[in-house]
C-alpha cells in the first residue's frame, strides 16, 4: 500500500472523531449568535475542510522531507512494500523496544500532572483537561494519537530538521533536538485555543499549559526520531489510554 495513501486512510477516524465536538460548537454559536445563518452541513464541511487540507499537505511534505533526510520508518516501508516478514521484523526491532520508553514515561508524566500541575490550575480548567467522555477519549486517541503526529512530527519536525541541515550544512543530533523543541512548542501553543475558548486562564496558567504540552511533545519527538512515526503514534495513543486509566483510579 502506498505510504501516503496509508497515512491518509488512518487519518479518517481522527477527522470523524471531531464531529461530536463540532456539534457542541455549532450549538454554542447558535446560542450566542442566533442571527447567524449557516446550516449545520455547511458549518461541518467548512470546519472539517481545514484539518483535511493540513493533513494532506503534511503527508506529502513529510514524505518529501523524510526522503531528503534519508530518514526511514521501517514499519511504513514494510507496509508500502506489502512485506509481512519485514513488517514483523520492524515491529520487533522498532515498535516493541519503543514501549520500554513509552509506558514508564507516560506513567511518570501523568502522575506529575496530578501531583504538580493540577493543584496550580483552576478547577474548571482541570475538569476540562480531565474530560474523558467517550467522544473526548475517541478524539484524544484518533485525532491526537494519529493526526497530531502526522501534522507535528511527520510534517513540521521533519521539515525543521531539513531546514536546519540546509542552514548549518551538516546533519547532527543538535539539529534534531532544536527541531524537536521548536515543533514541541508549536504543539504546546496549538493546544491553547481549546482552553481559551471555554475558560479565562491567567498568563501563568497559559505558561503552564504550553510547558506541559511542549514537554509531552518533546517526548513524542524523541520517539519519532529514534523509533519512527508509527511508534510516535502508539506513544501518543498509549499516553492518553494510561492517563484515562489513572483518571479512573483517581476518580474512584
Amino acid at each position: 500500500m502506498n505510504k501516503k495513501f496509508f497515512l491518509g486512510l488512518i487519518s479518517i477516524p481522527g477527522l470523524l472523531s471531531l464531529i461530536p465536538k463540532l456539534n457542541q460548537t455549532y450549538i454554542t454559536i447558535l446560542t450566542k449568535s442566533p442571527e447567524l445563518i449557516i446550516s449545520y452541513d455547511s458549518f461541518l464541511f467548512i470546519s472539517l475542510l481545514q484539518p483535511c487540507i493540513l493533513i494532506i499537505a503534511s503527508i506529502f511534505i513529510g514524505n518529501w522531507a523524510t526522503k531528503k533526510l534519508n530518514w526511514q520508518d521501517t514499519i511504513l516501508n514494510a507496509i508500502e512494500a506489502n512485506n509481512l516478514q519485514l513488517l514483523s521484523q520492524s515491529i520487533n526491532t522498532q515498535l516493541i523496544p519503543s514501549l520500554y520508553y513509552i509506558i514508564p514515561a507516560s506513567l511518570c508524566f501523568v502522575t506529575t500532572l496530578y501531583i504538580a500541575l493540577f493543584p496550580l490550575l483552576d478547577n474548571n480548567l482541570v475538569l476540562q483537561i480531565n474530560d474523558f467522555s467517550i467522544s473526548s477519549l475517541i478524539m484524544r486517541i484518533f485525532y491526537g494519537g494519529i493526526i497530531e503526529e502526522i501534522l507535528l512530527r511527520w510534517g513540521i519536525l521533519s521539515v525543521l530538521v531539513l531546514i536546519g541541515i540546509k542552514l548549518f550544512k551538516k546533519h547532527s543530533e543538535l539539529i534534531w533536538w532544536i527541531a524537536i523543541i521548536i515543533s514541541s512548542l508549536i504543539f504546546g501553543i496549538g493546544h491553547l485555543p481549546l482552553y481559551l475558548t471555554t475558560t479565562s486562564p491567567t498568563p501563568f496558567t497559559i505558561f503552564l499549559m504550553i510547558s506541559a504540552n511542549s514537554y509531552a511533545g518533546i517526548f513524542f519527538g524523541y520517539i519519532f526520531k529514534r523509533f519512527g512515526l508509527i511508534s510516535a503514534m502508539i506513544a501518543h495513543i498509549l499516553f492518553h489510554i494510561i492517563w484515562f486509566l489513572i483518571y479512573l483510579v483517581s476518580s474512584t
